[in-house]
């Protein structure tokens, strides 16, 4: 492998999710500019947060905190790339399958637009990328699939944040075309109040029907 240009960093959201895409985002950092970059965005963060602030994965921050971190790193130019595999397409692959789908598309992206030669991939525990991607790259690019990898670095950090806001974001624009699942509040989770909305209008083609095989009193209306 040639000496490498940077890190890339992969995480994804909505693999639990009942209805929704699964979405992966990839993050590039520079070797040269790597520490830079994570320095400036923990003070930026700090400034605007007002609050002490630890860079975490997507999960353990608030809404408000993962928009503002986004913000940043686009303020500061992080090279990311975002994919997502629709709720149809899980259904004939399976969740896994389609969630490396969406992990190898994102990368090959961010290889693509930001002309990245070569880098060491850092992939959040459960995704792999599909062979496809080391047919024409393996000589350039190493990979590691790393549990609770989202915990440990912080460019795999970012890809969930940014995953996470792109995903929130989308599916509260959904939610203006299905505003009786209210998807807008859970994202598309199984919460009691999403599964009450499907026992009384039925699927829409925003759900992941093997998902909802494991609720055996919802049936469709259609």
């Amino acid at each position: 492998m040639r000496k490498i240009s940077g890190i890339i960093g992969v995480d994804e959201v909505g693999r639990g999710a009942l209805s929704g895409p699964v979405v992966v985002a990839a993050v590039f950092l520079p070797l040269k500019t790597r520490n830079r970059k994570i320095s400036a965005l923990k003070r930026l963060a700090k400034e605007r947060i007002r609050e002490k602030f630890v860079l975490k994965d997507s999960k353990k921050h608030i809404p408000e905190h993962r928009r503002a971190i986004f913000a940043i790193m686009k303020d500061l130019k992080i090279a990311y790339q975002v994919s997502k595999v629709s709720p149809g397409l899980i259904d004939r692959l399976n969740i896994a399958q389609a969630a490396n789908l969406a992990a190898t598309r994102a990368v090959e992206r961010l290889i693509k637009r930001n002309r990245i030669s070569s880098a060491r991939i850092l992939l959040d525990g459960g995704l792999f990328l599909l062979d496809s991607f080391y047919q024409s790259k393996a000589n350039y690019f190493s990979t590691a699939t790393i549990i609770k990898g989202d915990e440990k670095f912080d460019v795999i950090k970012l890809a969930s944040i940014a995953a996470k806001v792109y995903r929130d974001r989308l599916m509260e624009r959904l939610h203006q075309d299905y505003p009786l699942y209210e998807l807008n509040k859970h994202k598309g989770y199984g919460t009691k109040k999403h599964i009450k909305a499907i026992k009384a209008n039925g699927f829409s083609p925003l759900h992941r029907l093997t998902f909802l095989k494991r609720y055996a009193k919802i049936n469709s209306k259609s």
